[in-house]
C-alpha cells in the first residue's frame, strides 16, 4: 500500500524534465514568503506563524537540491493547502500558456467521471472502450494503488475553507464539465501514471474484475466537454428555468461567475418572477448543487423572497496591508488598479483575534449591508438545493436563506466555513523562476461573533446511492417533488 503522506517519493520526474537550481528556487521561494505574510489576510487563520515558518523551512529543505517544475507545482499545492483557505492554490487556470503545457497535457488522465460516495470512487459516466465501467461501478484500485490511498493522498494538495473535508473530496470528484479538473492535475502529478490504467472494480451486483483501459489526454478530455456542455456566447443565458409540476418551477444555477458576461442576468431573475406570480407558482427550487460561487447573485435573488427590507449583519473584512510594496509589484497582477492601495478606505484595526495577526479594516464594510425588496415578490415555498460545492457566494446565500427564515435547505452539507473566509479579491503572484502562479486573496471576512468551523447542514439531508448513479436517479429533486403544494397567498400582479 501506497503510504497517504508520501507525496515526494510518488513524485518522479520526468528524464527530459529539466532541473530548476536550487538557488533559483530559494529566490523564488523569498518572493513567496513575501507575498503571503505582506498581502494575505488570513495566513494565519488556521496557523500559527511558528507553523507557518516551519512549512518554508520544509520547502527550502525540499528544493535544496533543485526539482523539475512538476515537483515544485506538487510541493507548492500541498504548502498552500495547510493554509486551509478556498482563495489561495497554484491555479490550474492563471498558469501561463507554458506551464500548463509541461504540466497538464499529457495522455495520463482516467476515461471515466466519477464521484465519492462515502469515500469510495464510483464512476457516473463511461469515456473508455469497455463496458465494464458503466455508471454505478466501484474503482477498488488503480494501477494497483486503492482508490481510498488515491483520496487520502490528494486530499493533501486541496484547497478549502477551514476543517471542511467535504469540500476538498468534492473538489477531487471527477465530471468533466471544467477546463481543468483537480483530478486530473493533482493525480496525473502525484503518480505519473503511464498511457495505460489497470482498474480493479466492483459491479453493482457484487462481481469484481480487472481492466487495462487506455488513458486520455486533454484534449480528449475537453472533447468530452465540448459534447456535453452548449457553445455560449458572452450574452447566452447560463442558467435554466423549467416548470415540473403546474405549481413548481425550477431555477437551475451550476455557476455565478458572470464577471466576464454580457448577459443581463438580473432582468432574467426579473422576468423569472413576474412569470413564477403570473402563472400561479406556490412552489420556486433554487438549485445550487456544483456551484462554487462567483457574483454575489444571491443578494438579487433575495429581494424577490423578503417581504420587507432587512439587514445582513456585515460580518467584518480586513486587508494586511495598506500599500503594495512597489518591489512585489513586479511579481504580481490582478483586475482593479485600487487593489495596490487601500489606504483611503481602511483604518488600523490592530491585532485580530480569529485572523491571529494585526490588519486594517476596510472602512466601507463596517456597516450591515441592506437588502431592499423586489417586486413582484415570491410568496410561496422556496428550496434550495445545496452540496459541498457550495462555497464563497453560494456558501453565503445557503447562509442568508437560512438567516431570514425564507427556504428550506435540502442535499448535503456544504462547502465554506461559518468562521469566515478569504477571498473578494485576489493577487495572482507569479514566481520569476518556476514559473508557478498562485492565487493570493486580499480580504478576510470576520464574523461578529464566535462561529464554528463548519459549512451549514442542510434542514433536509439526502445522501445520493451507487444505485441513484446507475440509474440516473436525482434522488434530492424527488424528495423535492414529493412535497405537497403549500396554498397560493392572494397578491396583486405587478411588473415593478
Amino acid at each position: 500500500m501506497v503510504a497517504a503522506l508520501a507525496l515526494t517519493s510518488q513524485l518522479l520526474a520526468s528524464p527530459a524534465a529539466p532541473m530548476i537550481d536550487a538557488a533559483a528556487l530559494k529566490a523564488d521561494l523569498a518572493v513567496l514568503r513575501q507575498a503571503l505574510t505582506t498581502i494575505h489576510p488570513g495566513l494565519y487563520r488556521y496557523q500559527s506563524p511558528a507553523q507557518f515558518e516551519a512549512e518554508m523551512k520544509s520547502l527550502e529543505r525540499r528544493f535544496a537540491k533543485g526539482a523539475t517544475q512538476a515537483e515544485v507545482f506538487l510541493a507548492l499545492s500541498a504548502f498552500t493547502a495547510k493554509i486551509r483557505c478556498g482563495h489561495t492554490f497554484p491555479s490550474f487556470w492563471n498558469q501561463r500558456d507554458e506551464t500548463q503545457a509541461n504540466l497538464f497535457l499529457a495522455k495520463d488522465k482516467l476515461p471515466v467521471a466519477f464521484r465519492w460516495l462515502g469515500g469510495k470512487m464510483i464512476v457516473t459516466r463511461n469515456d473508455s472502450n469497455s463496458n465494464a465501467l458503466k455508471p454505478g461501478t466501484m474503482i477498488k484500485k488503480i494501477n494497483d494503488v486503492p482508490s481510498e490511498v488515491v483520496l487520502k493522498t490528494l486530499l493533501q494538495l486541496v484547497k478549502a475553507d477551514g476543517r471542511n473535508d467535504a469540500k476538498r473530496v468534492a473538489e477531487l470528484q471527477l465530471q468533466g464539465l471544467n477546463e481543468w479538473e483537480a483530478f486530473d492535475i493533482y493525480y496525473s502529478l502525484a503518480y505519473r501514471p503511464t498511457e495505460k490504467f489497470k482498474l480493479d472494480v466492483i459491479q453493482l451486483d457484487g462481481s469484481q474484475q480487472s481492466i487495462v483501459v487506455d488513458a486520455v489526454d486533454h484534449a480528449a478530455r475537453e472533447a468530452m466537454r465540448a459534447s456535453l456542455t452548449p457553445n455560449l456566447k458572452e450574452d447566452s443565458e447560463l442558467w435554466n428555468f423549467t416548470w415540473v409540476r403546474p405549481d413548481m418551477a425550477v431555477l437551475t444555477m451550476p455557476n455565478w461567475v458572470l464577471y466576464n458576461s454580457k448577459w443581463n442576468w438580473k432582468e432574467y431573475l426579473r422576468s423569472r418572477f413576474i412569470e413564477l406570480q403570473a402563472k400561479g407558482a406556490t412552489s420556486l427550487v433554487l438549485d445550487i448543487r456544483g456551484n462554487a460561487g462567483g457574483n454575489e447573485c444571491g443578494d438579487e435573488i433575495m429581494r424577490y423572497l423578503v417581504p420587507e427590507r432587512r439587514s445582513v449583519p456585515a460580518d467584518l473584512t480586513y486587508v494586511k496591508y495598506q500599500k503594495l510594496p512597489a518591489d512585489l509589484e513586479a511579481h504580481v497582477r490582478t483586475w482593479v488598479r485600487s487593489y495596490y492601495d487601500w489606504s483611503r478606505i481602511s483604518k488600523p484595526a490592530g491585532p485580530v483575534k480569529l485572523l491571529n495577526t494585526t490588519a486594517y479594516q476596510i472602512r466601507s464594510d463596517v456597516r450591515d449591508a441592506t437588502i431592499f425588496p423586489a417586486t413582484p415578490r415570491f410568496r410561496g415555498k422556496v428550496y434550495v438545493l445545496v452540496d459541498a460545492e457550495n462555497s464563497s457566494a453560494t456558501f453565503q446565500f445557503a447562509q442568508q436563506m437560512r438567516r431570514f427564515k425564507v427556504g428550506t435547505l435540502v442535499g448535503q452539507p456544504t462547502g465554506g466555513s461559518r468562521r469566515g473566509i478569504n477571498g473578494g479579491a485576489i493577487f495572482f503572484t507569479t514566481l520569476p523562476n518556476s514559473g508557478i502562479e498562485i492565487d493570493i486573496p486580499i480580504i478576510a471576512s470576520v464574523p461578529t461573533t464566535d462561529q464554528p468551523d463548519e459549512g451549514l447542514v442542510p434542514d433536509v439531508v439526502i445522501q445520493d446511492s451507487r444505485a441513484d448513479i446507475a440509474t440516473g436517479r436525482d434522488s434530492v429533486m424527488e424528495w423535492v417533488l414529493r412535497q405537497k403544494a403549500p396554498v397560493r397567498e392572494k397578491q396583486s400582479v405587478s411588473g415593478q
